[in-house]
Parts: structure tokens; sequence; C-alpha cells
């Protein structure tokens, strides 16, 4: 894979959608937050 990690702005760009409605699918996907971070969070395509 290309980007094993991706961030809620990314997905939101992607999918020409919101950051807020781009984090409700990530969490749906069941994605692994990866960061460990508060402000900045990036999740792991396993």
């Amino acid at each position: 894979m290309a980007r094993p990690l991706v961030s809620a702005g990314m997905v939101a760009e992607t999918l020409n959608v919101t950051p807020q409605v781009a984090r409700r699918i990530v969490l749906e996907l069941g994605l692994r937050e990866m960061t460990g971070r508060g402000r900045f969070l990036a999740w792991g395509v396993l």
C-alpha cells in the first residue's frame, strides 16, 4: 500500500466530504488509530 496511514483530512479531500463525516466513516470502517495524539489523528490500514 502506498499510504498506510490516513487522516480525516485525507479522507475528506478524497471523498469530497467534511472532516467530521470523514471521522465517522473511519470509525465505521474499524480502522486502528495509530498516532495516540488528540489533535492530529491518523488511522492505519492493517
